[in-house]
């Protein structure tokens, strides 16, 4: 139920992303930081500098905080 709401999240968030590619991983990231939290966190950040563009963190940085809050 959780992975299920925090998967549904990460796909608004990632929304965002353009290429279909990357937006299947910003997805998997997201929903594993959501779920598994700061066990995780440092993982996740490093795959996603590295991954993803400046602009596209911008992006999905906006997005997030719109979401929460």
């Amino acid at each position: 139920m959780i992975e299920m709401m925090a998967r549904q999240t990460a796909r608004k968030v990632c929304a965002v992303i353009k290429e279909d590619s990357k937006k299947t991983i910003c997805i998997e990231l997201l929903t594993k930081i959501l779920v598994q939290g700061n066990s995780v966190k440092d993982e996740v950040r490093e795959e996603i500098r590295r991954i993803f563009t400046e602009e596209e963190r911008k992006l999905l940085k906006e997005e997030l905080a719109k979401l929460m809050g």
